[in-house]
């Protein structure tokens, strides 16, 4: 029989194995560790907001809210604090800092990476169904690349990846080609995972649309390997999967 953890209890692992973790390296929560927390998300703020207006000094600031009693406004704002279970409570980056969608392909990627491990045997993510990574399959090419292979007939103006666009501007030019590679490399591993999944069950039902369903996986692998910066040894590895 197989072992089941629910979610919950994986949550409470989880802030437990972090609040040991914490206490160990900082020691009991004070209130000047709290201040000097905030005293640092401060810092990063105003540090943040002085290189946006050096950068754009005609760009009429955009601000959240003023201080109160103080009359100065706050500026861009990085960080949001999210509060769960009622108790609690982590800073990230702000959903206007953060790229759409790279939270779910992340998390899959880092799923199927551990998933290696397992016996070559049984096909899917421990816990999802076939029909669970068909989903994923239709979110993550919907995001990626709006599932052009799927709407347009011309496949060589195929253009897909996060920030692909935003290569050529300035506040874009030094990082973004660096995390397109990145995100494209997982992009691509999961979609390769879940082919190979449809491909088993290809072998185990002899149902034409699963080896058809995989290929054409294959084939959106093989033209996002071939955006700039092309990835050579990902789309030509994708290219020969796509043949029978």
């Amino acid at each position: 029989m197989a072992l089941k953890i629910t979610t919950d209890v994986l949550v409470t692992s989880f802030y437990e194995l972090r609040n040991d973790l914490l206490d160990a390296v900082y020691g009991d929560t004070t209130e000047e560790i709290a201040e000097d927390f905030n005293d640092h998300m401060r810092k990063i703020r105003d540090a943040l907001n002085g290189q946006i207006m050096k950068a754009f000094p005609r760009l009429p600031p955009v601000q959240k809210k003023k201080t109160k009693g103080t009359g100065k406004e706050d500026g861009f704002e990085l960080f949001e604090n999210k509060v769960e279970r009622k108790k609690d409570s982590y800073y990230r980056l702000n959903a206007k800092s953060r790229v759409t969608g790279t939270q779910d392909l992340l998390k899959w990627y880092q799923r199927i990476k551990a998933d290696s491990v397992r016996p070559s045997k049984e096909p899917l993510v421990a816990g999802y169904t076939i029909e669970a990574l068909q989903d994923l399959k239709e979110l993550l090419t919907g995001r990626y690349s709006k599932k052009y292979l799927q709407r347009h007939s011309h496949e060589e103006g195929y253009s897909g990846g996060y920030l692909i666009h935003y290569f050529s501007e300035d506040p874009f030019r030094r990082w973004a080609r660096d995390f397109f590679k990145e995100t494209r490399t997982m992009y691509i591993d999961v979609l390769k995972y879940i082919a190979s999944c449809e491909e088993k069950m290809f072998t185990q039902t002899q149902k034409s649309e699963w080896a058809r369903s995989a290929a054409e996986l294959y084939k959106e692998c093989a033209y996002a390997a071939t955006c700039d910066p092309i990835d050579s040894a990902q789309g030509e590895d994708a290219l020969r999967k796509t043949v029978p």
